[in-house]
């Protein structure tokens, strides 16, 4: 693997993991998204992660302001 597709498959595995903590722990879902965003900004799946994250931890208006 190239560098570049050892990177991509980092994203993918921390987009996953943060995916399905959800629905378990959103809270831990905004972290990891936000750690997401802090390597790679404005990433758009990770951005609505990160939306949804804090939809799903009842913070609606962050969730709007992010989106």
């Amino acid at each position: 693997m190239t560098a570049a597709s050892d990177a991509t498959g980092t994203l993918n595995v921390a987009l996953e993991h943060a995916s399905r903590l959800l629905d378990a722990d959103p809270a831990l879902a905004i972290e990891q998204a936000e750690e997401i965003l802090r390597a790679v900004p404005n990433h758009p799946p990770a951005v609505l992660l990160l939306a949804t994250a804090h939809r799903r931890a009842g913070n609606r208006t962050a969730a709007l302001e992010i989106l």
